[in-house]
C-alpha cells in the first residue's frame, strides 16, 4: 500500500469560490472559500481541483484506489445551522482566475449559474459528504470521505479531472469559510490522501 498526499501552496494550488451576490466576481486569489449563506454575504459554492502529477508519491495509472480523503479546515464561522456538506465532480473544465456565479472559464456560461446543473456543470450524485455543525470548531481539519471508484476514474484518464464543486444542500445562515491553497498555515490548506495500491507493468522478456 502507498499513500498519495498533496496540499498545495498558492503557486500550485488551484481553488476558489462563486457568490451569488457578485456573479462576476472572481475569488480566484480570496484569503478563503466560502461555502453556504449568510444574510447580507450571499450564496457561496467553492471550486477545488488536485492535479495528481504533483505531490507526494504520485499514482500510476491503472492503480488500484483504496481510500481518497479531502480534508478543508474552517476558518471563519458565519454559520447556525448544522447542514451537509456536499462534494461533486465537476463536469466543466472551469479556471481559479476565471470562474464566477455566471462563468466557469471568464468567458462560457455555466449551464445554471452556480454551476448547478447536475447535466452539464456538476454530476447528480455527491462523490463525498461531511455533516458540519452549526458551532464547527475552528482551524480543525474536516475529513470528507471520498468515492473510491469516482477517484480511480480520473486516476485512469476515463473521467476528465475538472475538479470539485461543493456547496451545502440546505443554504440557509449556514456559512463557512475554508482556508484555500494561499493561506499562511500549511496545515489549513485543503489537502487530499488517496490509499492505493501501485499498478505494476508486465516484464517484457526480449528473445
Amino acid at each position: 500500500m502507498t499513500t498519495y498526499t498533496y496540499q498545495p501552496d498558492e503557486t500550485d494550488g488551484i481553488d476558489t469560490f462563486m457568490k451569488d451576490i457578485a456573479p462576476t466576481t472572481n475569488y480566484g486569489t480570496a484569503g478563503g472559500l466560502d461555502i453556504g449563506d449568510k444574510t447580507a454575504l450571499g450564496k457561496g459554492r467553492t471550486l477545488i481541483k488536485f492535479d495528481f502529477t504533483k505531490g507526494t508519491n504520485p499514482i500510476p495509472a491503472y492503480s488500484q484506489i483504496v481510500s481518497a480523503t479531502l480534508t478543508l479546515t474552517p476558518i471563519t464561522d458565519n454559520s447556525h445551522n448544522a447542514r451537509v456538506l456536499s462534494v461533486y465532480r465537476s463536469l466543466r473544465a472551469w479556471t481559479e482566475l476565471g470562474a464566477t456565479w455566471n462563468k466557469y472559464d471568464g468567458t462560457s456560461d455555466w449551464g445554471t449559474a452556480g454551476a448547478a446543473n447536475t447535466t452539464t456543470d456538476r454530476e447528480a450524485a455527491a462523490m463525498g459528504t461531511a455533516n458540519i455543525s452549526g458551532s464547527q470548531t475552528l482551524n480543525v481539519g474536516v475529513p470528507i470521505t471520498l468515492n473510491v471508484s469516482k477517484v480511480q476514474d480520473w486516476i485512469n484518464g476515463n473521467f476528465a479531472n475538472n475538479g470539485m464543486v461543493l456547496q451545502v444542500a440546505t443554504e440557509s445562515d449556514d456559512q463557512f469559510v475554508y482556508g484555500t491553497s494561499g493561506n499562511v498555515t500549511e496545515a489549513y490548506r485543503p489537502k487530499i490522501v488517496i490509499e492505493f495500491i501501485p499498478h505494476t507493468f508486465p516484464k517484457v522478456i526480449e528473445f
